[in-house]
């Protein structure tokens, strides 16, 4: 959704195009710079915490952003911040799946994250722009915020069962 709907948002905040350009690889380059930090992390405290962590903070990250304005170090910044905490969600997602589910079952939550990365990279970029064009310029950064949020409350209200019992509970119908 960012690297579609972000070029919208830069340049109807009166950002130019090369400001733009300059800005979008930031998401990209905290995520590079903090994947393997949070991995290391994560194989210490958990999974769970350090994604529950990282959503909570890619979310203030992104909903910070429209209060940013046309701060180009302001939204750098943020966008770096949102980069770093949500850029190995899916590696650190798959890690966890292998500390919860039997190794047969792997390959099939491989599987079910990509088709729903791949969901989310075909609708999130038309939410987006819808958002933009009917609700608001700041819209997309408050759906992303949004949805991390929701992964922030949903992770907090489910609660995880050792790797033992959800094995027992496989067989059961």
């Amino acid at each position: 959704m960012l690297n579609s709907s972000f070029p919208l948002y830069g340049l109807r905040l009166g950002l130019t195009d090369t400001t733009v350009s300059m800005l979008l690889p930031l998401v990209g380059f905290g995520g590079l710079i903090l994947q393997l930090p949070l991995g290391m992390l994560s194989d210490k405290i958990g999974r769970k915490p350090v994604l529950l962590a990282a959503a909570a903070m890619g979310a203030a990250a992104f909903l910070a952003v429209p209060f940013a304005g046309s701060s180009v170090w302001g939204i750098g910044f943020l966008l770096l911040m949102a980069g770093g905490m949500i850029g190995s969600f899916f590696s650190l997602g798959l890690a966890y799946a292998a500390d919860l589910l039997p190794r047969e079952l792997l390959p099939s939550a491989n599987v079910i994250g990509s088709i729903l990365f791949s969901i989310g990279s075909v609708v999130g970029p038309n939410l987006g722009g819808l958002g933009i064009q009917y609700i608001s310029l700041s819209s997309l950064f408050f759906l992303l915020g949004s949805v991390y949020v929701l992964f922030v409350l949903t992770g907090l209200a489910v609660r995880n069962r050792k790797r033992g019992e959800a094995d027992a509970g496989l067989g059961q119908a």
